[in-house]
């Protein structure tokens, strides 16, 4: 099953979600919602957009691309990355965002 928004969505909504996935989903929905690019739905082709523009996914790297942005022409861009970093608790950092989609991948797969 491929992620989307609605699905991300779902996720966070769930009563019997974790802190830690409901956290990835509602910052991952958000930062998608914030990226500029219309009609972006699924998690996949917010991947291919950010990995144009830096990688590896991690927190570090993430957080270096949102302050290196020109705010006055790349403002959505830095919002979302700013977002995104909510996806990371202080005991996950060491994670990419590939690893812990990797658990949201699962739970989706599972319902």
């Amino acid at each position: 099953m491929l992620l989307d928004l609605e699905k991300l969505h779902a996720i966070a909504a769930a009563p019997d979600t974790s802190e830690e996935r409901r956290r990835l989903a509602r910052a991952l929905r958000a930062a998608m919602n914030d990226w500029p690019t219309v009609g972006l739905v699924l998690v996949g082709g917010f991947l291919q957009e950010l990995s144009a523009s830096f990688a590896p996914f991690t927190y570090e790297s993430i957080k270096a691309a949102a302050s290196r942005m020109d705010i006055r022409s790349d403002a959505w861009k830095a919002e979302a990355l700013a977002v995104l970093l909510g996806a990371w608790s202080v005991e996950n950092r060491h994670k990419t965002l590939n690893e812990l989609l990797g658990d949201l991948h699962q739970v989706a797969v599972n319902e």
